[in-house]
């Protein structure tokens, strides 16, 4: 979780962020998410589009892979 954690600056560009709490992180929008991979567990910030900055939605596997 990054709760109340500025991210201004933090380079998560093809990071797999499947499963993270961002939905109190300060300066999201000005996080790099270019090629960042999240999931349907992944909580963003009400209103915040994660693929108008990058970010790809992709399918967890019904094994529980993650």
């Amino acid at each position: 979780t990054f709760s109340g954690t500025s991210l201004k600056g933090v380079d998560f560009s093809g990071a797999d962020l499947r499963r993270t709490e961002f939905t109190q992180a300060a300066s999201l929008a000005q996080a790099l998410l270019r090629g960042a991979r999240y999931d349907r567990y992944t909580r963003w910030p009400t209103r915040f589009n994660p693929e108008k900055y990058g970010a790809r939605l992709i399918a967890i596997r019904d094994t529980g892979d993650i």
